[in-house]
């Protein structure tokens, strides 16, 4: 039974490799995500479970690291997941088509498990809201490969301060190469000897001209 359920959750995860946009390219480095069609690169949620958005920061921001904002995590979500709509105004969707729900198993594995009940895997981050307030989204699948629950834009009243045990932290850092300004090239300057020494050759070449003329 257990060798049917591994082979179950490797075919979900071939079928969401497959299904990725063709634009969009996330690469699993071990204890993050690089996303590569925004440069970002977003630490394993399953590192910070139960921190709060300050614990985290203090473990992490010394390497780089900085709380996602909404517009990273919108960014994030909406490209791979463009069939959520959330008619209701929940802050989530359930979907039970297969590639959706091989898509939200992908982000499980890519980006950790924040709760493993056996029978439902959470991987649920806060990240800074745009009017300042702390919001959670994520991806919650069932072993049963039969739904899956998207979340963009929850909160529980949490602040900075406190963190969830069903929640890990959104951190991200930006991969982009900065480009390094064209070295100004200072002009050379000339002493004064020199200038007047290149005056005095001056006016002694003119004198020659004139007695030869």
């Amino acid at each position: 039974m257990k060798e049917i359920k591994h082979m179950t959750m490797y075919l979900i995860f071939v079928l969401a490799f497959m299904a990725q946009p063709a634009n969009a390219v996330l690469i699993d480095q071990g204890t993050s995500t690089l996303d590569q069609n925004t440069g970002l690169e977003w630490l394993d949620i399953s590192l910070t479970d139960g921190s709060s958005a300050n614990n985290a920061l203090g473990i992490y921001a010394a390497d780089g690291w900085s709380l996602a904002t909404e517009a990273q995590f919108y960014t994030l979500f909406d490209t791979y997941f463009p069939l959520y709509t959330d008619p209701l105004g929940y802050g989530y969707e359930s979907f039970y088509d297969a590639t959706t729900i091989a898509d939200a198993t992908m982000f499980n594995n890519y980006f950790g498990l924040t709760v493993d009940s056996t029978t439902t895997y959470y991987s649920y981050g806060q990240y800074m809201g745009s009017d300042g307030s702390m919001k959670f989204g994520g991806w919650q699948t069932a072993s049963t490969s039969t739904f899956t629950n998207l979340h963009r834009d929850r909160t529980l009243g949490l602040t900075v301060d406190t963190g969830h045990a069903a929640l890990g932290v959104f951190l991200v850092r930006d991969t982009t190469p900065v480009e390094e300004p064209a070295p100004v090239v200072e002009p050379t300057p000339v002493s004064e000897p020199a200038t007047l020494l290149l005056l005095g050759l001056g006016l002694a070449g003119l004198g020659f001209a004139r007695r030869k003329s």
